[in-house]
């Protein structure tokens, strides 16, 4: 089941590890070692020793980074593994009433699977967005790299329920096992149909009994659907059940329950495969995630959600689907909800927090203390640097919470006026106004968010994706919008909307340089293009292949020279163009952690630079000749999300899973 990947662990023979080869998957039984962390000389630059941080916020008014995976150790219910879309992994030993990160040698932060090694809580395997296995062999204290996906590009890394050394993985097109929980690999095949597994669920009562998921927006002559192995793999039927957008899968004997993606519609076949009751949606809501009590194929239980997420309630079936009942109401936004077979009567509910129940889902308690907050941004107010604005960041369900401080982040005052939360991002035009979007629509304020105007002059009738005004210009706004290759432009504060020359992609992020703001840079996650007349013409930068990180601070400008910008890169460091986006170089030396989130340039000292990892702060007083890492006092919660420098006094704050941060440099 795709989502909460719980791994239910069963008591089992913990096999000596052999000597150490490189990790291979081929046609022969290679062997994977995790071996002992080896003792590692750290050199600290002497500058860093200077720098610390401070909190100046806890970040508890945003709500919790959603998590997506989490692995329960059978033996003692109480150590649990949580990993998060973007805040990296996190640890409890008490059953969650606290949780520490535990990041330390990630070199991303967003995962999709967690799994713990059976009789052994502290063997840990991390599958990431990005398709690389992490291991750790001392309870998530250090993590170090398994299976690159470089190598081995991992899409599924599946637990077997009744044996845990047992794993199955989709990897390049490839179906491969583990009899030793990754070790070592042996594919099994490489299926004509399904030719793309998008869920894979492996039968408690006998493993050899698989079920997958076709992806339905593969352009191939496999049909979406449901496809059933009675060989472990080797060989694949399509079940008959051919429903295009099939997401969410979960099987307990002879039951199978898949539910759609964006109708969040069920579909039930109680004698696996050979008949299928659908579509179905319990109490007309839509069922945004599923799980099957493991002793019953009949006994099920939905998440149903409604008010754009706002509510999330716990439905149950006692007749596979024919009647449905309300079994209780959630605190959080929830996305996945599992059933332990150690512990029928207890529930897990993941999402922006967790939230257990240990009566059949009758009541339930929150568990989040000490949880990463959900990906957010600062951003000081270009005319009152006394202002400091914190917005949620990768807008959800169209909505983001958007906070005001007075006090460099101390307090944050939430903008309610005109319905801003239900809006997006944060743009600056002439004069200090504000801009936020929600599909076609957008607002303003003129000061400060205390009041907001809705303006109903559309664009296009398509959603807005990005935008940004002239904070020079009175009155010119650029836009993009989804479906639409092109960048828009208006001089008259929305009234009307032009198409640019030149223009195509869909950008995220426009930054706005030079004294009258006619340089314009504006990113996608894989292009950068330049404008030098305010937007109405453009031109395609010559970006190397790389990704951008996903933030509205992926690209800095020096303040000096509008012809030399820094971009924050997703693996790749940060990397400096001289020449206005002509040409670009690497700067990495001391980086050491290289999915770069965010930069910025001190607007007055251009020499000393800040780039925000997956790994830390990092330092470089050298125009990014060399860096530094600055970590200390950040609570172990070392991934930045955001960095602001205030134009005033260079003071620099820090957006991290942990709240505010200020950076404080010692006399």
């Amino acid at each position: 089941m795709i989502g909460l990947s719980i791994a239910i662990l069963n008591p089992g023979l913990l096999k000596p590890m052999p000597e150490q080869v490189e990790p291979t998957l081929g046609p022969t039984k290679t062997t994977i070692v995790i071996t002992s962390i080896p003792t590692q000389v750290v050199t600290v630059d002497a500058n860093a020793s200077k720098f610390s941080w401070k909190r100046v916020n806890s970040g508890k008014q945003f709500e919790r980074e959603n998590i997506i995976s989490m692995a329960i150790y059978s033996k003692d219910s109480s150590i649990l593994y949580a990993a998060t879309e973007n805040a990296g992994i996190y640890k409890t030993i008490d059953g969650g009433k606290s949780w520490s990160p535990s990041l330390t040698g990630l070199e991303e932060t967003s995962f999709k699977t967690i799994l713990v090694e059976d009789s052994n809580p502290q063997s840990v395997l991390a599958l990431s967005n990005g398709g690389t296995v992490y291991s750790s062999q001392d309870g998530g204290e250090r993590w170090d790299v398994l299976l690159p996906a470089t190598d081995f590009l991992t899409d599924l890394l599946i637990q077997d329920p009744s044996e845990g050394q047992h794993l199955l993985s989709w990897q390049n097109q490839t179906l491969a096992e583990s009899q030793d929980f990754g070790r070592t690999w042996m594919p099994i095949a490489t299926p004509v149909c399904p030719s793309n597994i998008y869920d894979l669920e492996i039968d408690a009562l006998n493993n050899k009994e698989l079920t997958a998921i076709q992806e339905s927006w593969v352009s191939n002559s496999c049909p979406a659907g449901v496809y059933l192995s009675l060989d472990g793999g080797k060989n694949w039927e399509n079940s008959g059940l051919e429903v295009p957008n099939l997401m969410l899968l979960d099987v307990s004997s002879d039951y199978i329950y898949v539910v759609t993606g964006a109708s969040a519609e069920v579909y039930i076949s109680p004698d696996r495969g050979q008949t299928w009751r659908g579509p179905i949606s319990p109490n007309g809501e839509r069922c945004v995630a599923l799980s099957i009590d493991p002793q019953s194929g009949e006994k099920a239980f939905c998440l149903l959600l409604s008010n754009h997420g706002e509510q999330v309630e716990v439905w149950k079936t006692l007749d596979a689907g024919n009647t449905w009942s309300k079994s209780a109401g959630l605190g959080i936004y929830g996305t996945s909800i599992e059933i332990t077979s150690f512990s029928p009567e207890k529930f897990f509910v993941i999402g922006r927090g967790l939230e257990v129940s240990s009566d059949g889902g009758q009541t339930w308690n929150s568990k989040q203390n000490g949880l990463g907050s959900r990906t957010f941004e600062l951003a000081f107010d270009p005319t009152n640097s006394g202002i400091l604005y914190a917005h949620e960041s990768r807008c959800q369900f169209n909505y983001s919470k958007l906070f005001k401080s007075s006090d460099a982040g101390t307090t944050l005052e939430l903008m309610t006026g005109a319905g801003t939360s239900s809006f997006c991002g944060l743009s600056f035009g002439y004069g200090g106004i504000l801009y936020r979007w929600q599909f076609w629509d957008y607002i303003t304020s003129t000061d400060h968010g205390k009041t907001w105007k809705l303006l109903t002059k559309t664009i296009q009738p398509e959603f807005i994706t990005g935008m940004g005004g002239n904070p020079k210009v009175e009155g010119l706004i650029l836009s993009t919008l989804r479906g639409m290759d092109s960048i828009f432009r208006t001089i008259d504060d929305g009234l009307n909307w032009n198409s640019t020359t030149k223009s195509s992609g869909s950008h995220d992020n426009f930054y706005f340089v030079g004294e009258e703001g006619k340089q314009v840079y504006a990113t996608t996650l894989s292009s950068i293009s330049r404008s030098d007349d305010s937007g109405a013409s453009w031109m395609d930068c010559a970006l190397p292949s790389v990704k951008l990180a996903e933030s509205g601070t992926n690209l800095a400008v020096n303040p000096n020279d509008v012809n030399k910008i820094y971009i924050a890169t997703q693996g790749e460091g940060v990397l400096v163009s001289k020449d206005g986006c002509s040409s670009f170089q690497a700067i990495n030396s001391g980086l050491k952690d290289l999915f770069v989130n965010t930069v910025a340039v001190d607007p007055n000292n251009p020499t000393k630079l800040i780039a925000g990892t997956s790994g830390g702060a990092y330092l470089s007083l050298d125009q990014g000749d060399s860096w530094f890492r600055v970590n200390d006092g950040l609570l172990g919660a070392t991934i930045i999300y955001s960095i602001a420098i205030n134009p005033a006094d260079s003071n620099v704050y820090a957006a991290t899973p942990y709240g505010v941060f200020k950076l404080i440099e010692q006399d």
